[in-house]
């Protein structure tokens, strides 16, 4: 899937599905099973000096997906 997030910054993001998993009755779903790479600060200016980027987190990114319940 590509995607692009912020149609004024145009910040492109793809995503790969490399594998379907069967699903685990001892985890919750929604969830992230993987990722990689830092995530730039939105809304940075440039005046301020170097963009300050926030660090890939998959127990935070679990907790966020947790909000929208279990998955049928």
């Amino acid at each position: 899937i590509d995607y692009r997030y912020d149609l004024g910054d145009c910040w492109d993001h793809t995503i790969t599905l490399e594998r379907a998993l069967e699903r685990d009755g001892t985890r919750r779903y929604p969830s992230c099973v993987a990722g990689r790479g830092d995530a730039p600060v939105e809304d940075w200016i440039e005046e301020t000096g170097e963009p300050p980027v926030l660090p890939f987190d998959q127990d935070d990114v679990d907790r966020r997906l947790a909000r929208y319940g279990d998955a049928p």
